[in-house]
């Protein structure tokens, strides 16, 4: 990999690294992507996008267009828009393919189609597997939603979004500045069981841009903030404070396994970074 890497800059190189990606296996072409994906190129060569292109849309395990994704992504490859919505169209892709086709087509400028959106708000909803849900918001939450998709999260799925999801979601909201849309958006959270995962700047920020008229209402709710994480201290100190003894090595186990502590949190340098 690394001799591949090393010359992924010359033109025969570039050749014959297409040559031995095509019609092989599934393990010889990861191989090779993982190569491409790693090579520090100014320009991305135009019969590699052909190829990536047909390998999207063919038949082909779906890790290996997960990894042609994860190239798109790495590269900033902005010409494939079009088969980027086809994947994600494509109902005889798998979950996980789809949304990472939207993910990786998501740009500033282009607005998300309501076909898209709809798809995406169905997989959103609680009884989809967490992972998906998570990843789902995390795209939405980068996507740019015209004010009925926004109204539509607001009013109809925000208020109950979990502790992992709204965090997610919120960025979507940065910059909004319709009445209706921050009515609906104060509203969901007042009732969200969720709303301290978010802090008081980041609520100041959200609500920045809205008319002066829904100041008062945005006040309310970091006040609702202030009492609710208020409160969750409180909790966290009494847990505390009736600990006489603790046990290092079986709570290693139970934050690394069964509480799955570890998918969000780290200790040193284990576990995640949510």
């Amino acid at each position: 990999k690394d001799i591949l890497v090393s010359y992924c800059g010359d033109a025969s190189m570039q050749q014959f690294m297409l040559t031995q990606m095509a019609g092989s296996s599934i393990e010889k072409k990861l191989f090779i992507l993982d190569a491409m994906s790693a090579c520090n190129i100014e320009e991305v060569p135009s019969n590699w996008i052909v190829h990536f292109g047909k390998e999207l849309i063919s038949n082909v395990d779906a890790t290996v267009k997960l990894s042609v994704l994860k190239f798109i992504r790495l590269h900033g490859v902005t010409s494939m828009n079009n088969t980027l919505e086809q994947v994600a169209n494509n109902n005889q892709n798998n979950t996980i393919l789809r949304v990472n086709a939207i993910g990786t087509s998501l740009n500033d400028s282009t607005q998300l189609s309501n076909q898209l959106f709809d798809y995406l708000y169905e997989q959103l909803q609680p009884g989809n597997d967490a992972s998906v849900r998570q990843q789902v918001a995390s795209v939405l939450g980068q996507a740019k939603l015209s004010n009925e998709q926004l109204l539509k999260l607001a009013k109809e799925f925000l208020g109950k979004a979990d502790a992992f999801i709204l965090p997610r979601l919120m960025p979507v909201f940065l910059g909004a500045n319709d009445m209706e849309i921050g009515t609906a958006l104060a509203g969901a959270l007042e009732k969200s069981p969720s709303l301290d995962n978010i802090t008081e700047e980041y609520l100041r920020e959200m609500f920045s841009k809205y008319p002066p008229e829904l100041n008062v209402t945005t006040e309310k709710l970091i006040t609702q903030l202030k009492a609710v994480r208020g409160e969750r201290l409180a909790r966290i100190q009494a847990i505390e404070s009736s600990i006489t003894k603790g046990d290092i090595e079986r709570g290693r186990i139970l934050f690394f396994g069964k509480a799955i502590c570890y998918t969000c949190h780290a200790i040193g340098n284990e576990g995640g970074n949510f």
